[in-house]
């Protein structure tokens, strides 16, 4: 499962927000200090641009990063996210905490939620095809 957030290649497979929606990676540098820039939304039109930075590393077990999405020129939110692999009899446990600040009403508690729930229903679906 580590290898599904570490690989840009593995990450395009699985990432993309919403049904439809593009995703480009532009940067990737996973390494504690480095970071990546993803840009996503619906075709057409201007996207929306996270910039993550990786503050810890721990191969297969966890991934710390603090990250800023802005939609051209207006700053949406800036959160700090854990990823945890945790192993169990017959699989991986994937422990999620975010704590984010979401800037000027343009984004919500419940729209991130929703968004992060999607995308972890499609590295789901990705983990189980392989």
């Amino acid at each position: 499962m580590f290898e599904a957030w570490s690989k840009p290649g593995q990450i395009r497979r699985w990432a993309a927000p919403a049904q439809g929606w593009q995703f480009d990676i532009a940067d990737f540098d996973f390494r504690v200090g480095g970071g990546a820039s993803f840009a996503f939304g619906p075709t057409g039109e201007v996207p929306y641009v996270d910039t993550t930075r990786y503050d810890d590393i721990v191969p297969d077990r966890r991934i710390v990063t603090a990250y800023a999405i802005a939609k051209g020129a207006m700053r949406i939110s800036l959160s700090v996210s854990c990823l945890e692999c945790v192993a169990q009899a017959g699989g991986t446990l994937l422990r999620v905490t975010e704590t984010g600040v979401f800037l000027d009403g343009s984004e919500t508690v419940a729209t991130r939620k929703g968004g992060v729930a999607h995308q972890l229903s499609q590295l789901a679906d990705y983990i189980g095809a392989r």
